[in-house]
């Protein structure tokens, strides 16, 4: 159920078109600069992503702004989502214009439904979490779960403890 109202929270204040000054930001959060040639149904998808994270590893927020102008491959700037059309999927990396970091998202047709969790790991990294055996952040974007693997990553980087409660999470802690 929360995560149903992240999501509507997200889309709510997420979507139409807001502008760094309309958006508040709050906390240490840095405004994420989306590419506005996502459509509105890629926008949704990419942030039921962030949001998905967000729920799961609250300690760094994740706020998208859809303003930035769309850069060609492979420039990159930093913290910001772009569009890519050279069909390599996606990634996360240094930006290419200085501290910070950058994802590229290829939208392929041989993607359907699947944005979402492609989305959710390339956030996963950008908070800090590398890839797992099982989960969203298994490196081929297989699935949208979180897993003990995941778990145990976002404890080792610090973003989870030990005793919180994860949404989605059945697991134990210690093992599948």
């Amino acid at each position: 159920m929360r995560y149903l109202l992240a999501v509507v929270l997200v889309w709510l204040f997420g979507c139409g078109g807001a502008t760094e000054e309309t958006y508040q930001v709050s906390g240490n959060a840095t405004p994420i600069h989306g590419d506005v040639t996502f459509s509105q149904l890629e926008r949704l998808q990419i942030e039921q992503g962030a949001a998905f994270i967000q729920l799961r590893a609250p300690r760094h927020p994740l706020v998208i702004v859809w303003d930035a102008p769309h850069v060609p491959h492979p420039g990159c700037p930093a913290n910001q989502i772009q569009r890519d059309t050279d069909g390599k999927g996606a990634r996360t990396g240094e930006a290419t214009d200085g501290p910070g970091y950058c994802i590229r998202m290829s939208v392929l047709e041989a993607w359907p439904g699947r944005l979402e969790a492609i989305a959710a790991h390339e956030f996963g990294h950008w908070v800090g979490l590398g890839h797992t055996a099982t989960g969203v952040m298994y490196y081929s974007y297989n699935n949208l779960e979180w897993t003990g693997d995941v778990q145990r990553e976002c404890q080792r980087v610090g973003l989870c403890e030990a005793t919180d409660v994860t949404p989605g999470y059945t697991g134990n802690i210690s093992g599948e």
